[in-house]
């Protein structure tokens, strides 16, 4: 078995200039866990996973506090400028550039090592150096679920 054989196609992509809000809907519209980054002819530029909005979030989350009597107080006036300021990214600013593919006949065995020894959740697929599928581990599972029944 094959890439190509359980591969998710089309890749659900978005391009560098998207906004984090943006891909964040899709990921929870399409329940994944990350999206590739391609330029306009589909080449893979990066990936934007659940991990890298967390680590996003988890690092803007400095809008100004004052603390009193122990209950913090956000500064007036500060609160909409940062909190914009904050939720403007757009995917190429966060994206993984080192992104691991398999070609459309990678053997299924290999593609499942990659998963885990890189630990990584989904690799795209990339033939001719444009992005033809995806693979998740939810894929992955599923084919060898479905290899055992047969």
């Amino acid at each position: 078995m094959t890439a190509k054989e359980i591969m998710t196609t089309p890749a659900l992509t978005a391009g560098p200039e998207t906004p984090l809000e943006t891909i964040a809907e899709l990921m929870l519209t399409h329940r994944i866990s990350g999206v590739p980054i391609v330029d306009s002819e589909d080449r893979l530029l990066g990936i934007v996973t659940e991990s890298d909005l967390i680590e996003e979030e988890r690092r803007t989350q400095h809008l100004p506090r004052l603390s009193l009597f122990g209950l913090a107080l956000v500064r007036e006036g500060t609160v909409k400028d940062a909190y914009l300021a904050s939720h403007q990214f757009i995917a190429r600013e966060v994206m993984t550039k080192k992104v691991f593919t398999v070609h459309p006949d990678t053997p299924v065995t290999e593609i499942a090592g990659l998963l885990v020894q890189e630990r990584i959740n989904r690799v795209p697929v990339v033939a001719e150096g444009k992005v033809v599928g995806i693979i998740s581990r939810a894929d992955l599972v599923r084919a060898l679920h479905r290899s055992a029944l047969l």
